[in-house]
């Protein structure tokens, strides 16, 4: 069910995003530091979302690695503290007289 929902979904998206493509259909003139060019705008929105999806899932990669390291860490500290907690159950007790 989660599957044919998320193809429907994905076939409405790319529905709107052709329709925003024939909208869309003109050609501009990009000026940038040293010189300008023609480009259609189609294009150039393109590449700005896929710049903006390169960087977004890089920080979020970057993100994650940070988490997993912290995620590795705590299992550490826990399996030396689940350790000690053993050794210490296993501990004979001193009694005093």
């Amino acid at each position: 069910m989660r599957l044919l929902i998320a193809i429907i979904l994905l076939l409405v998206a790319f529905g709107l995003a052709f329709m925003f493509a024939n909208q869309n259909d003109q050609t501009i003139q990009l000026n940038y530091l040293f010189g300008e060019t023609s480009i259609d705008l189609i294009f150039l929105l393109t590449l700005c979302l896929a710049l903006g999806l390169i960087v977004g899932l890089a920080m979020s990669g970057i993100s994650l690695m940070k988490t997993r390291v912290q995620l590795k860490n705590c299992r550490k500290k826990l399996a030396k503290a689940e350790q000690e907690l053993k050794n210490l159950r296993t501990m004979p007790l001193k009694e005093d007289l």
